[in-house]
């Protein structure tokens, strides 16, 4: 019997380990799925754009308008290309944020003539929104214009202009959540999502599979790693064994928690980051801490597998926890990045390498490491084009 415990001890070593797969939107976007805030903007203003009046005033038009529509709206009008609502959000949400601290003090006195031109459109904007749909929220920032002031007014003022905010961000999550649920049924979303994935997959197969050789009374077996894919998508695709882990990072359409944020930074107002929000939320999503769990139980991390993520600073603690925990300082763990290019549209790999090696240097300054350089040049950090027609 000693050479089954002896196999037994192999295969749960085995068992333990882990590949991690790291999926972005540009996944989504590989399979056909419009999912780029950009999509989302021309759905969501098509008629406003495509009518004579200016972008803001047709958009205040819109019936299901709301307050992010109109700061999104102004952003627009200025740069066309424009489409990041997380980094509006940030900017937003930063401490002593000059057009916050505008709109608040018109809000309680009214815009006033100093009232910079390139903002005055969008405080009124927001105000006759706010006037309209939050009475009683503008009732007490008006009454402070009663008071004698002090900056103290100035605070109280900003925390119920964020509060609105806050409020109004929630409805633009579940206007996203409905476009993006009619994107997902105009295309087989399932079954491209598993090809693409499953080409990720074979792209290092032989690295996966461990065989345990075996004894002459018991034969060689082969064990494929538990596989811990973290999506910070909303969708969801695929059948997994019950050891694997399929964890959307920011909520999931099904779910109907989708989360939009910013990073956990002390330069901006808390209750906007993502870390806040899931915790306000009535049924907040678990899945990074089961993802986080499913990884720190492993014995070791085999290999992290990115495809379609921007690398932005936002996400750079989920990435620091990775890296922290398959300990790629001493550990020698493969990180490779995986891309695909269609006919016409060559893939930017030098734009890849470069978000790799900033996200890497943001590593280092917090870890005291130097990564990027050793892990390119033992090839251990690999940018790999997969040959793929969906």
């Amino acid at each position: 019997m000693k050479p089954l415990g002896f196999r037994k001890e192999l295969v749960m070593s085995i068992q333990d380990d882990v590949d991690i797969y790291i999926l972005g939107n540009g996944f989504d976007l590989a399979v056909g799925l419009p999912s780029n805030y950009s999509d989302f903007f021309k759905n969501r203003f098509r008629h406003a754009v495509s009518s004579k009046k200016e972008t803001l005033t047709a958009v205040s038009k819109m019936p299901t308008c709301n307050a992010w529509d109109l700061i999104f709206a102004n952003y627009i009008e200025v740069d066309s290309f424009w489409c990041n609502i997380e980094q509006i959000i940030a900017n937003m949400a930063a401490n002593n944020n000059p057009f916050m601290m505008g709109l608040t003090m018109s809000c309680i006195l009214g815009l006033q003539k100093k009232t910079p031109k390139e903002v005055r459109k969008l405080y009124a904007s927001l105000i006759r929104y706010f006037d309209s749909h939050y009475i009683d929220s503008m009732f007490k920032l008006k009454s402070l214009a009663s008071q004698k002031y002090c900056l103290k007014h100035e605070e109280i003022g900003i925390k119920i202009v964020y509060s609105i905010l806050l409020d109004e961000l929630n409805k633009e999550e579940n206007i996203f959540m409905d476009y993006l649920d009619k994107a997902v049924a105009s295309i087989d979303y399932e079954t491209l999502a598993e090809k693409l994935f499953q080409s990720i997959r074979d792209a290092h197969s032989e690295d996966r599979k461990q065989v345990c050789m075996g004894t002459a009374d018991l034969p060689g077996i082969s064990i494929t790693p538990k596989q811990i894919i973290l999506s910070f998508n909303y969708t969801r695709f695929g059948c997994w064994y019950n050891d694997d882990v399929f964890a959307n990072i920011n909520g999931s359409l099904k779910d109907r928690n989708a989360i939009f944020g910013t990073s956990d930074s002390a330069n901006s107002n808390w209750d906007f980051s993502k870390t806040s929000r899931s915790a306000m939320q009535s049924d907040p999503p678990t899945y990074r801490e089961e993802a986080m769990s499913a990884i720190n139980a492993s014995d070791k991390v085999n290999s992290i597998n990115i495809f379609g993520h921007s690398l932005q600073e936002p996400d750079d603690p989920y990435f620091f926890d990775i890296f922290n925990k398959a300990r790629i300082s001493t550990d020698n763990v493969p990180i490779r990045f995986y891309y695909t290019e269609t006919a016409g549209r060559p893939f930017n790999k030098r734009k890849l390498i470069n978000s790799a090696r900033l996200l890497f240097e943001r590593y280092d300054d917090k870890n005291g490491l130097d990564r990027f350089s050793s892990l390119m040049r033992s090839e251990l950090l690999t940018f790999n084009r997969l040959d793929l027609t969906l």
